[in-house]
């Protein structure tokens, strides 16, 4: 006699403890955090993952959806699997947990190529991970604005027929950044 007997498994997913993340986007010019930046400028976007929590993050990844007036110069991401998504779209998936109080980072070195009526570039990063509440963060980095005044004036103040004088041009710098 051959008997057979069912046997029902419940597979029950274990429980994965909460985490908390934090992120962050800052902008880079030569290693300097900056808030604003000249046109045509070579600069950074660090966006830096922090695990605030108490627990392993795991499954951490972000997509960064960067501004379309800039060219992506390079990816710098040590500890991190890196994809382009489309030209203006990168989505990056660390390697290993991230532990607690720990945090982890990645540098996109791009060139601004906006038209001259664009004051302002707009940066934008979503992070999840299985165990964490997603996250996001807008970074906003503006314009440097070259302006300035020309006052001209001629010395004496009244001048006769035939006779000499100075003509004086003061140039004032008038904007947030060196006039060249």
């Amino acid at each position: 006699n051959i008997q057979s007997n069912e046997t029902l498994i419940d597979i029950v997913d274990p429980v994965v403890p909460m985490t908390l993340l934090e992120v962050s986007s800052e902008t880079f010019v030569s290693g300097v955090p900056v808030s604003s930046i000249t046109k045509g400028a070579v600069f950074t976007y660090r966006n830096t993952i922090q695990n605030v929590g108490n627990e392993d993050a795991i499954d951490v990844s972000f997509n960064d959806m960067l501004p379309t007036d800039v060219v992506v110069n390079n990816v710098a991401a040590v500890g991190w699997t890196c994809n382009m998504l489309s030209a203006h779209e990168y989505t990056c998936m660390l390697t290993a947990p991230l532990l607690p109080t720990s945090s982890a980072f990645v540098e996109f070195e791009v060139m601004d190529v906006s038209a001259p009526a664009v004051t302002e570039l707009q940066n934008f990063v979503e992070v999840v991970a299985l165990n964490a509440d997603p996250q996001s963060t807008t970074s906003t980095v503006n314009f440097d604005a070259a302006s300035f005044n020309v006052n001209v004036s001629y010395v004496p103040g009244l001048i006769e027929p035939n006779s000499a004088f100075d003509i004086v041009v003061d140039v004032v710098n008038t904007g947030s950044t060196e006039l060249t």
